[in-house]
This record gives C-alpha cells, structure tokens and sequence, in this order.
C-alpha cells in the first residue's frame, strides 16, 4: 500500500516538473521531439557522426552495454556491444571522425576508452558473435582530477560527481571531458598521451551534463540539466559568448549537426535524475542556435515553429495522468493518512525541541538564582563574622 503512495508521488512529480518548463517565453522550441525509451532506456550522452551521417547515443542504466546508433530522427539503426563486466556507468560518447574512432566516459571509473568507429561496409572495424554486433576496443586514458575534486568535495570521495560530458577536438587531437559537479569542470586531456593540460572551473553552471566541440565554429557547446541552459563557449570552456534556456528537464547529451541546412542540435534526456525530478527517455531536435540571439544579447524570445512529434511526447503524459488518478481514487485515504502521519511526526519532533530549550533555558536559570542567593547569604555570614 505504501509503495503505491510513493509512486504516486513520483508521478505527480513527474508531471509537474515536465508542465513547469515547457512553457517558458525564452527557451528554444524544438524541431521535433520523439519518445526513445523502446531502444535506449536511459539516454546518458550524445554525439554526432559526419562518417556515418549518424547519431550515437549511450545509456547509463546498469542492464545496458550498447552504444546505440540512430538516424538523425531517432529511428534505431543498431546496437553495438561492449563488455559490460570492464565497463560501467558510461555517462558519454564522442566520435572522432578523423581517426574513425568512438569513445566512451566512465564516471565510476573515472576514464575514458576508444573503440574502432564500427561500419558495417567495413568488416574490419567490428567483430560479429552471432547475432552481436561488437566493438572493438583500443585504448584505456585515466582521468586523474582526484586533487582538484578533493579541494572542493569532502564529503566520500567514493561517492564524488565524475565524468558526466565529452567531445574530441579533431583539430588538435583533444578530448574534452566534463566533470558534473562539486565542482564543475571541463578538463583537456591529449587524445595520444593521455596527459591533463588544460581545467577550467566553471563559474556560468552549477553543473555540466554534456559538451559538443564544433567544428564549424570553432568553439564548444556546453549544456546544463540542472540550469536547463545550453552555452556557447570558447574551446577551453572559459567565456560564455551566448547561451539560450531549454524546454526540458534532464537533458544529459548534446550533438551538432553541421550537415544540415540549417545545421541541427540534438539533445537527449534521461528519464531518471540524481537531483529527484523524473522526465521521459527523449531526443529532441532543433535548428542550431545562432550567436547573438541569445540571452546574453537581451531577452531574446525565440520564434515560433511547429513541432513534430510534440503532442505524441506530451500525449504520454495524459496517459501517465490517467494512470495516477487511478491512484487518487483508489487509495486516497492512504495518502492522506501518511501525509497526517508525517506532519503529527514533525509537530512533535518541534514541540520536543521546543520543550527541551524551554526546560534547559528554566534550569540554567534555577542553577543561576540559587548561585546567587548562596553566595548572597555567604557575604551576609562573613559580614556578621567580621562584626
């Protein structure tokens, strides 16, 4: 019964954080918008292939040990395996189309790996155990941040934000990882020698979920769940040339797509979030921002454009409606008894406390009256004595 209430929270929570912020006048209004849950449960990063004309997208769920490959309108196109027992919480991807390579961020393991570009006109750069189609791996680069990361976070050091974004800098040979939070940091690792050249802490973002290096322009897209923001950046992450709210919460991947005209963003969400609000497994797709239209040229209300797939995303959110109202009606008295059961608790939890300082404030005060009338009666003795 009680976890039936819980879940009818999580619901109504759901719901409320989606209808919060689709609305607002500022954020950009996508393209289309399409529901991916059937083939990628928990989008966790994103990138764009100029090689393959292809979107890759990982998933940080523990079941999953795919790099998944989709066409730029999210249709499925392949699973690529990897080893889920060396490999885990893989929180982002990145295709470095001059090298044909894919790599992959591992927060828990704090590293990145690289792994032939698979393409199926060449046999050579996949291996095939029956059905699986299976990547092949290349290399291991440690990310070593734990003296950064210490000055800022004491709490566990098991438990610390990791690796959350990256991108490669084909130009010079540079992959670019985000560190998510506490503190949020963009860190420059040479993609030969694995060396740490180049952090940045961010002062614009409370945390970074993903980056994309643009080629095109020469400067780096860096995206925020929790700001709900998208900024464009120089290289090293330092200046914020623009940046443009977001309609959605928990976007976790960015990709830029400079083959299109007009060129494309695509940005995915997780349907699960480390900060409590719940969303749904999602790509998103607009036309690429434009510096200077941004908000940090004013309040710059984006135009209006009719979205492909809108209504059938937020359809699913009827459905998720109608399945918490069955909830409401059939056990509303449940809800209600927990939620006088709580607030009872926390009155008197502050009662006690109220009680406790009261009688500490009563006996100090006691202890002081009879310190002072024993040492009132005290002078008065040695004054009769004297005499």
């Amino acid at each position: 019964m009680l976890s039936k209430t819980w879940l009818y929270v999580l619901l109504l929570v759901s719901i409320f954080a989606i209808h919060s912020t689709a609305k607002s006048k500022y954020a950009l209004n996508p393209l289309s918008a399409k529901d991916i849950g059937s083939f990628v449960k928990e989008p966790s990063g994103a990138s764009f292939s100029e090689l393959t004309g292809s979107l890759w997208v990982i998933c940080d769920k523990p079941s999953c040990h795919f790099i998944y490959e989709m066409d730029t309108e999210g249709v499925p196109i392949r699973e690529w395996k990897f080893k889920k027992d060396t490999h885990d919480d893989i929180e982002a991807v990145a295709v470095d189309d001059e090298k044909q390579l894919i790599y992959i961020a591992e927060e828990g393991y704090m590293r990145v790996t690289s792994f032939l570009l698979p393409q199926l006109r060449n046999s050579t750069s996949f291996k095939k155990d029956g059905s699986d189609y299976e990547l092949i791996e290349i290399n291991q680069i440690p990310v070593d941040i734990d003296a950064i990361r210490s000055l800022y976070y004491t709490e566990d050091p098991t438990d610390r934000p990791g690796l959350e974004g990256m991108t490669i800098n084909t130009k010079n040979n540079t992959i670019i990882v985000a560190n998510e939070k506490e503190p949020p940091l963009i860190v420059h690792i040479n993609a030969t020698t694995g060396e740490i050249f180049y952090v940045t802490h961010l002062s614009y973002s409370v945390d970074l979920s993903g980056l994309n290096y643009d080629p095109v322009l020469d400067l780096l897209w860096v995206l925020s769940d929790k700001d709900q923001r998208v900024f464009l950046t120089d290289l090293f992450g330092e200046t914020v040339l623009d940046y443009w709210d977001l309609p959605m919460e928990n976007a976790e991947g960015i990709a830029i797509d400079n083959n299109q005209d007009p060129a494309l963003m695509y940005i995915v969400t997780d349907p699960s979030s480390p900060h409590g609000k719940q969303y749904i497994p999602a790509l998103f797709i607009f036309t690429k921002p434009v510096l200077g239209t941004g908000l940090n040229f004013g309040k710059n209300i984006p135009p209006a454009v009719e979205c492909d797939g809108c209504s059938s995303l937020y359809a699913e959110l009827e459905d998720i409606s109608t399945f918490i109202s069955s909830f409401e009606e059939e056990e509303p008295a449940v809800f209600t008894a927990v939620a006088i059961l709580v607030s009872l608790l926390l009155l008197l939890v502050f009662i006690t406390c109220v009680v406790f300082v009261v009688a500490t404030i009563l006996v100090n005060r006691n202890i002081r009256m009879r310190n002072e009338a024993e040492a009132s009666l005290l002078e008065t003795q040695n004054s009769i004595d004297a005499i």
